[in-house]
C-alpha cells in the first residue's frame, strides 16, 4: 500500500499511542512489569496494543543444578532490548520472571529458576514495556524491507500539530473473535482493555474506576436487583489481582442469566475452551483452581473454585473436577 503511494523516503515514523484510551499502562505496586510463565501473564496495555503486547524468550536449563540457564531465540523482540540473564537452574518451587524498570529503560533483567526438566520448548511469555513503540517498530522494521528508506529509529508522541495523511486503516477482529481469544487464550490485556473501552463508550465509569464500577452495573441490569452484588468484588479486568472476591454462587448465577441473551449461543458459548467434552474455563492460580462453564445437554451451568488445597497437585484436582463433572454430562 505506502509504496504504491509513492512514499520511499521517510525521517522518522512517529507513532501516537495515545488515543482514546491515553495513560492507561497499568504497573503493580514493585513499580516493575513483573511477567510470569505459564499461559498467563501481567502487562501493561494503552490505546495502540500490538501482537497482545507480548513476545517470547525461549530458555533451557543448565547442565546441572544452580547452573545458569540458558537463553535461545527471542520471539518479537520489543525495540532496542537488553537482557541481563540471572536465571540458575534449580529444581526448587520458584518461577522464572523478566523485570523491567518503570523508568523505560529497554533493559530487562531474568530473575528466578529454571526446572532442570524443562521441556525442550520451554519459553517465558513476557510483555513488553511501550506497546505503542513495540507496533511502531515492527512498522519501521517492515518499511526498510519493502525498500522504505527510514533514517531514524521509531519514536512515541503526539501528532496533533502534524498534517497527517491517511495511508491505510487496519481493525482489530470483531469482539465475537476477540472475546473467543480472550477465554481459550487466556490474553488477560483484553479483559482490562474491554472494560475501560466500555467504560469510553458508555461514560459511565472513569478509565482508572472502570473495573470497580462496570462489571457491578452490568450484573445490577442483567437481574435488576443488588443483591448478588455481595458476592462480587472485583478490582480489575484481568483477573489476577489478589484482591478479587467472586463466590461460586454469583459467578454460576451469572452464567445461567446471560443464555437469556440473543448473543449467548453463537457469539458467547461457542468462544469457551472445549476441556474434558465440555464448554468450560479455567484459572490456577498457587494452591487454587477453578472451573466454570455449560453443560448445555442437560441443562446444567456450574462453577467450581478449590482454594488451599493441600496434598494434592494441580493435576490430580483437576481430575477430581472432571470425575465429578462427568456425571452430569
Amino acid at each position: 500500500m505506502i509504496p504504491a503511494d509513492g512514499i520511499i523516503h521517510k525521517r522518522c515514523l512517529l507513532m501516537d499511542g495515545r488515543g482514546m484510551i491515553s495513560g492507561m499502562w497499568q504497573f503493580n505496586l514493585w513499580k516493575k512489569i513483573r511477567i510470569y510463565f505459564s499461559h498467563w501473564y501481567g502487562t501493561g496495555h494503552s490505546a495502540l496494543n500490538w501482537r497482545e503486547n507480548e513476545f517470547s524468550i525461549s530458555i533451557q536449563p543448565g547442565p546441572s543444578e544452580n547452573t545458569p540457564a540458558r537463553l535461545g531465540d527471542i520471539k518479537n523482540p520489543p525495540p532496542r532490548l537488553q537482557i541481563v540473564n540471572q536465571l540458575i537452574t534449580s529444581s526448587s518451587e520458584d518461577e522464572a520472571s523478566l523485570y523491567f524498570s518503570i523508568d523505560g529503560s529497554n533493559i530487562g533483567y531474568l530473575r528466578g529458576v529454571v526446572q532442570p526438566n524443562a521441556s525442550p520448548d520451554f519459553s517465558l511469555r513476557c510483555a513488553v514495556p511501550n506497546s505503542a513503540l513495540y507496533a511502531a517498530d515492527e512498522l519501521t522494521r517492515a518499511l526498510r524491507t519493502d525498500g522504505i528508506e527510514i533514517v531514524q529509529e521509531a519514536t512515541v508522541g503526539s501528532s496533533e500539530k502534524e498534517k497527517v495523511t491517511v495511508l491505510d486503516i487496519h481493525r482489530s477482529p470483531p469482539l465475537s473473535k476477540l472475546i473467543e481469544l480472550f477465554l481459550r487464550m487466556t490474553i488477560n490485556m483484553y479483559g482490562e482493555v474491554l472494560l475501560k473501552t466500555i467504560a469510553l463508550h458508555t461514560g459511565q465509569s472513569s478509565f482508572h474506576d472502570a473495573p470497580t464500577t462496570i462489571l457491578p452495573m452490568y450484573i445490577k441490569r442483567l437481574f435488576n436487583s443488588e443483591n448478588l452484588l455481595a458476592g462480587v468484588a472485583i478490582r480489575d479486568g484481568s483477573g489476577l489481582s489478589r484482591s478479587n472476591r467472586l463466590s461460586t454462587y454469583a459467578l454460576a448465577q451469572i452464567l445461567f442469566q446471560v443464555q437469556k441473551e440473543a448473543w449467548f449461543v453463537d457469539q458467547f458459548h461457542e468462544a469457551f475452551p472445549t476441556i474434558n467434552g465440555l464448554r468450560m474455563k479455567s484459572g490456577t492460580l498457587m494452591n487454587t483452581v477453578a472451573y466454570a462453564g455449560y453443560v448445555l445437554d442437560n441443562s446444567f451451568v456450574f462453577s467450581f473454585m478449590i482454594n488451599n488445597y493441600h496434598g494434592d497437585n494441580a493435576v490430580n484436582m483437576r481430575k477430581k473436577i472432571w470425575s465429578v463433572l462427568d456425571t452430569l454430562k
